[in-house]
């Protein structure tokens, strides 16, 4: 304990010595000053550097996820999409059992997570899904003269490539 106390006591003289020359010493004061200038400018520089790096890895992760979901898109547009000129099914009259009978033909009716009517037409999550299948499915809900009003498309990492989960509101076609 004798040593703690005597390190404590040259602790304390040593700052006492620093005390009486930065009030002694007017340059002394103003080098500590600008030391103590220079530690905060430091300080704030080094840390509005890494605000920024994750400002930047959360920006490129974005971009990276808008140019993935471009991609699906741009694939849906090559296999038809819902622009392209074709022979339909028919009108249908009640969305709930459009959809339905498209979820049912695609073999999706498990991958349900909600299916509830409203008054925009049918609120459906599908969870799970592959690129192709998303795919196949806007063109399904096409050919059966559905459109989609709003959506939602959450991608899942997967070891396989990406999932997605889907949130769609389906209306019937105008």
């Amino acid at each position: 304990m004798k040593g703690d106390d005597s390190f404590l006591t040259s602790l304390g003289g040593a700052l006492g010595r620093f005390r009486e020359a930065l009030g002694a010493n007017a340059e002394f004061r103003r080098f500590v000053l600008l030391l103590l200038g220079v530690l905060v400018a430091w300080s704030v520089g080094f840390q509005l550097a890494q605000e920024a790096s994750s400002e930047w890895q959360r920006s490129s992760l974005l971009e990276d996820r808008f140019r993935k979901f471009l991609d699906v898109v741009s694939q849906y547009r090559a296999l038809g999409g819902a622009s392209a000129p074709g022979v339909r099914e028919g009108r249908a009259s009640d969305p709930l059992e459009a959809f339905s009978g498209v979820a049912d033909r695609l073999g999706m009716k498990g991958r349900i997570k909600d299916l509830s009517a409203s008054d925009q037409g049918v609120v459906v999550v599908l969870e799970r899904l592959y690129a192709e299948e998303f795919m196949t499915l806007l063109q399904e809900l096409d050919g059966a003269g559905l459109v989609v009003r709003s959506a939602e498309l959450r991608t899942l990492p997967e070891k396989d490539g990406p999932l997605f989960v889907l949130s769609l509101i389906v209306g019937v076609e105008s």
